[in-house]
C-alpha cells in the first residue's frame, strides 16, 4: 500500500496536467487497502484543494465536482455497495464513508436514494447487481418498504396480504418499477410479507394468501 507523500504526489501530478488522471494500476493493493487508499485521495481533494468540511461535501458535492477533481475514477475503489455508479450515490455516503465520526449513513438510505432517482425517472434502470444474490434481495425488500411507508394506505395488515395475492400487487409492483425486485421471491405475496417489518409480518396471511395467489394463477393458467 503507497504511502500518504507517494500518493498525493500522483493526485497532484494529475490535478497539474502531468497526467491525465491517477493512474488505476497504484490499485493493486486488494480491496481493503485500495479502499484506504482511495479515502486518503478524496480527502486530501475536499481538504487541501476544495477547503471542503463533511457538512459541505454533503451540500456541494455532485458528479461534475468529481469529474473535475479527478476523483470520478477513484469512485469505485470505495466500494459502493451494489456497484452503483457516481451519479447514483447520495452526497452523504461520501461524507460518512471519509468522516464516519461525524457524518452517519446506513446502505439502507443508500438503497431508498438510489430507488427514488428510478421513481423519479432521474436514472432509466438499476445498475446490472442491484437487485442480485441475496443483498440484491435485501435491496428489493427495501424498495417495497419505502413505497409501501410513502405510497400506500392500507385499512388492515390483512388488506396487505390480499392486496399483494390479487392483480393490484402485480400492478403495484410494475407501477413502482419493481419487476425485477418481485423476481427475486416466490410469489408477490412472499415479497411483500419479507420487506414489512418483523414486528407486522403475519405467517398465516402469508401462507394463506400465498395459496391463494397460486390458486388463482393455476385457475389462470388453465383457462389460457
Amino acid at each position: 500500500m503507497l504511502g500518504e507523500h507517494e500518493l498525493y504526489g500522483y493526485y497532484d501530478d494529475a490535478m497539474s496536467g502531468k497526467t491525465a488522471t491517477v493512474p488505476s494500476r497504484i490499485f493493486s493493493y486488494g480491496n481493503l487497502n485500495n479502499r484506504k487508499m482511495a479515502e486518503m485521495v478524496f480527502r486530501y481533494a475536499f481538504e487541501v484543494y476544495l477547503g471542503w468540511t463533511p457538512e459541505m461535501i454533503v451540500k456541494n458535492l455532485d458528479i461534475d465536482v468529481l469529474a473535475r477533481m479527478k476523483l470520478d475514477r477513484l469512485v469505485q475503489y470505495l466500494c459502493v455497495p451494489g456497484d452503483l455508479e457516481p451519479h447514483r450515490i447520495d452526497p452523504r455516503w461520501y461524507a460518512s464513508v471519509l468522516y464516519p465520526q461525524k457524518v452517519s449513513y446506513s446502505d439502507e438510505e443508500l438503497v431508498i436514494y438510489a430507488y427514488k432517482r428510478v421513481l423519479e425517472r432521474k436514472d432509466p434502470g438499476y445498475p446490472k447487481s442491484f437487485f442480485v444474490e441475496e443483498s440484491g434481495a435485501v435491496r428489493a425488500r427495501v424498495c417495497l418498504s419505502y413505497v409501501l411507508q410513502n405510497y400506500m394506505k392500507f385499512p388492515s395488515l390483512e388488506s396487505v396480504y390480499a392486496t399483494f395475492s390479487s392483480s393490484e400487487g402485480g400492478h403495484i409492483i410494475k407501477d413502482y418499477r419493481l419487476n425485477t425486485a418481485a423476481s427475486l421471491f416466490e410469489t408477490p405475496v412472499d415479497y411483500v410479507h419479507e420487506s414489512l417489518v418483523s414486528t407486522q409480518r403475519d405467517e398465516f396471511f402469508r401462507m394463506y394468501y400465498k395459496f391463494c395467489y397460486l390458486y388463482r394463477n393455476t385457475k389462470l393458467e388453465k383457462k389460457s
